[in-house]
């Protein structure tokens, strides 16, 4: 009888083929990412990383403290020098699971309040783009959007989010420790 190349239980009915073998069903959630991919393709060492890595991010988060958020936007855990962005729909125009990044990954941290005159009418749109360097090294960037359409310059929304998006900016420079360049705009 077949045996599941993670947990090694025996497959019945229901299995899945990988390039290597059989994943069970309880596996084959975990590795095509709540059944979001197919892993015929997949070899038994990237089967290996992908649950490597879902461990380390299960510990990250059952060990996340919060001990400062702003808004419901990102959360800081001082302790283990780590930030949560909770990636809602709201403020990152995508669906997706929150995401952890320890504070030494900050690259750079910029406002982007963008501004339109439209008719006569002074319109913003406002987001914060964090720079972030991943395990290769490479650069990539995350928004927390908070007005993806214009608004206008004068409404109270308007203040009240551009108070929330600096709070962001500087706490991300300050868990930073660096200078980071802003462009922050009154």
């Amino acid at each position: 009888m077949k045996k599941c190349l993670v947990c090694g239980r025996k497959l019945r009915i229901i299995k899945f083929k990988t390039l290597d073998g059989f994943l069970c069903k309880n596996c084959y959630r975990v590795i095509s990412f709540n059944y979001t991919r197919t892993v015929t393709q997949v070899s038994q060492q990237e089967i290996s990383n992908i649950f490597e890595e879902n461990q380390k991010i299960t510990n990250l988060k059952m060990n996340f403290e919060i001990s400062k958020k702003i808004g419901s936007y990102i959360f800081f855990d001082d302790k283990n020098k780590y930030f949560c962005l909770t990636n809602n729909p709201k403020f990152t125009n995508l669906a997706s699971k929150p995401e952890y990044y320890p504070y030494d990954a900050i690259k750079d941290v910029k406002l982007q309040n963008k501004e339109l005159i439209i008719k006569g009418q002074d319109l913003h749109t406002l987001a914060v783009e964090i720079f972030l360097k991943d395990n290769d090294q490479n650069i990539i960037k995350r928004n927390i959007v908070f007005l993806s359409y214009p608004i206008n310059g004068n409404a109270n929304i308007y203040h009240t989010l551009l108070k929330f998006a600096k709070q962001i900016v500087l706490q991300l420079q300050k868990v930073a420790n660096t200078d980071l360049a802003t462009n922050i705009k009154e």
